[in-house]
């Protein structure tokens, strides 16, 4: 297995500084781990300087700079595409800071639910502890999960699993982040054209967003009941901080709110439950049972795909992406327009007899409109705002 970082920086070098001097002092166990550095658009030269010049001892080094603005959410789905089912990847943001034990945590995870045990749910591991739930329509709200924990009888400081991702640092797993991105191209697709399929789950703010990668992901983990694995220690001690940079002072005690206190103590992560014992929260952080999660998936599911749900998907999202049979208008010509002259397409069709052969191949010449997204359509998408 591999674990690879992928760190998303602009123009705050100083940000990247902090997030990098973290990562060095981190313990990475020997391991070889390559880094890719991507710079936005608007980096400066200070920080296409210090990235060039990073000298990088523990794994081989990349850096990719984009040349046209985007937004968000390409930015993050495109940092990442694995080789293999054994390659995992960190993604982090410049925003960040990490633990000295962030790469232990991330590994001993990984070796624990992966390869000791199978946890099919299972999508990943957050490095960071929150403080609030987000994905109420109604707004955030603060989250102890202590407290929560518990309630329902079970160990107060367990790691527990979430039907929620984090954007402030998280490890991906292979086979399910493939899944999402077949998923999302077929939902970017199906928006920009005809609109055949509105899926909305229900009482998720993310729901809202138009051009969110936390929209499409929350719809892919709510129809699956994907969970992710997440930290649970005392004061709300995480793997991973967030520096939110507000413009004014008055938002102050909001950014504290994202800034959590950093581990140190290796002890904490001397062993980690069995995958069965851990803690199942849904999206707005109350206690539910997998087979909850599972049946409401399905049940969304049925209600805006056509196709029967596939139990053994082999991460193929293929059931959740059927609209169901529908009137589409489609405008047609003035009559007395000029028909435009369309390309002709010769298509070689061969022909296998089930008893005698026939004569060699047939050609069939047919005029048909290419299809595809044309760079306008390109356009609009890159362009779009979150």
């Amino acid at each position: 297995m591999s674990i690879k970082l992928m760190i998303q920086t602009n123009s705050k070098p100083h940000a990247l500084t902090r997030l990098v001097r973290s990562i060095a002092r981190a313990h990475l166990m020997g391991d070889q781990v390559d880094v890719t550095l991507m710079m936005d658009h608007a980096s400066d030269k200070v920080t296409q300087a210090f990235v060039n010049s990073l000298p990088w001892p523990h794994g081989r080094k990349f850096c990719r700079h984009r040349i046209v603005k985007v937004n968000r959410m390409p930015l993050f789905v495109e940092s990442w595409y694995p080789t293999d089912n054994d390659e995992y990847a960190i993604l982090l943001d410049s925003s960040l800071e990490v633990s000295d034990l962030f790469y232990v945590w991330a590994k001993y995870a990984v070796l624990r639910y992966r390869y000791a045990e199978r946890a099919p749910h299972l999508f990943g591991v957050s490095l960071y502890s929150p403080r609030l739930i987000e994905t109420d329509p109604s707004g955030r709200y603060l989250f102890d999960p202590a407290t929560t924990l518990n309630h329902g009888g079970y160990e107060p400081r367990s790691p527990y699993l979430m039907q929620s991702p984090t954007p402030f640092g998280a490890l991906y797993f292979p086979e399910h982040w493939r899944e999402f991105h077949d998923y999302i191209t077929a939902r970017l697709a199906d928006q920009a054209k005809k609109q055949l399929q509105n899926v909305t789950v229900p009482n998720v703010r993310s729901s809202q967003w138009t051009n969110a990668w936390r929209r499409f992901l929350d719809e892919l983990i709510y129809l699956r009941a994907y969970v992710m694995l997440y930290p649970n220690f005392q004061d709300y001690l995480s793997l991973s901080t967030h520096y939110l940079d507000l413009p004014s002072e008055d938002y102050a005690g909001a950014a504290l709110l994202y800034r959590v206190p950093l581990l140190s103590d290796k002890d904490s992560l001397a062993e980690l439950p069995a995958y069965n014992d851990l803690p199942v929260l849904d999206l707005w952080g109350n206690l539910q049972s997998m087979d909850v999660l599972t049946e409401r998936g399905l049940t969304l599911q049925r209600e805006v795909s056509a196709c029967a749900p596939v139990i053994d998907h082999q991460h193929d999202p293929s059931d959740l992406l059927c609209p169901f049979a529908q009137i589409v208008t489609v405008p047609v010509s003035p009559e007395g327009e000029e028909v435009p002259d369309l390309p002709t397409r010769v298509v070689t069709v061969y022909v296998t007899p089930t008893s005698e052969p026939t004569h060699g191949p047939k050609s069939i010449s047919l005029d048909e409109e290419e299809d595809g997204v044309t760079e306008e359509e390109e356009d609009q998408l890159l362009d779009s705002d979150i």
